[in-house]
């Protein structure tokens, strides 16, 4: 969850629970209007904030916010302005988040993985900012393996996201699935598996740091 307090847009992070978070918001003033984004149940959350507030909430307005989007902007904190791939199914949602993004982020279509991999590295190598690589999953990451060691191997920054069948399906040997993160493992510097939304900000920027 974020907090987006009006007139100054200052932006806090919530509380343990609504009254946590009430008690913060009621420290900024007399008045207050609040702006929230949420990935699920934003109304009924915000309307415990403001039974608990101290200080009259004035405004309220929620937003759903996407994990997609998590991924989009986090891509463009970190400066990315051209992503090399080939579009697939379990990851289209991430182009969608993608799109309010598309006047300063270039998505590069590619014939195939490998040839998007190398098209990453090279402009890690020319740029010297880490190359970005998106990816289906199973064959569409194995296509890109080759790609990936050879960054590993010449010390090239790269941030490589790939597709995945839906969690409870991991381990069910699924239309499409591989182990991803076993294969990659020794041709990375560092993988992730990620399972939870709540850990998708933070794997993104500890990838780009990493890289």
């Amino acid at each position: 969850h974020a907090i987006y307090l009006s007139p100054d847009k200052m932006q806090i992070s919530h509380g343990e629970n609504a009254k946590d978070t009430a008690n913060v918001l009621s420290r900024y003033g007399e008045g207050i209007a609040i702006r929230h984004c949420a990935f699920g149940e934003g109304n009924a959350y915000l309307r415990e904030v403001a039974r608990h507030a101290s200080v009259p909430v004035l405004n309220m307005q929620c937003d759903v916010y996407h994990p997609c989007q998590i991924l989009a902007d986090a891509l463009a904190v970190h400066g990315v302005d051209t992503v090399f791939g080939v579009p697939g199914e379990s990851y289209l949602a991430v182009l969608d988040g993608l799109y309010p993004h598309r006047d300063s982020i270039r998505f590069v279509i590619c014939r195939q993985e490998g040839g998007a991999a190398f098209m990453a590295d090279a402009y890690a190598k020319l740029t010297g900012k880490p190359g970005v690589l998106m990816v289906t999953r199973g064959p569409g990451a194995t296509n890109a393996v080759t790609g990936l060691t050879d960054a590993l191997m010449d010390s090239i920054p790269m941030v490589c996201i790939t597709g995945q069948v839906p969690t409870h399906l991991i381990g069910n040997d699924a239309f499409q699935e591989c182990d991803t993160v076993g294969i990659t493992r020794p041709c990375t510097k560092h993988n992730y598996l990620v399972k939870s939304v709540n850990d998708l900000a933070r794997v993104l920027h500890e990838a780009f740091y990493v890289a």
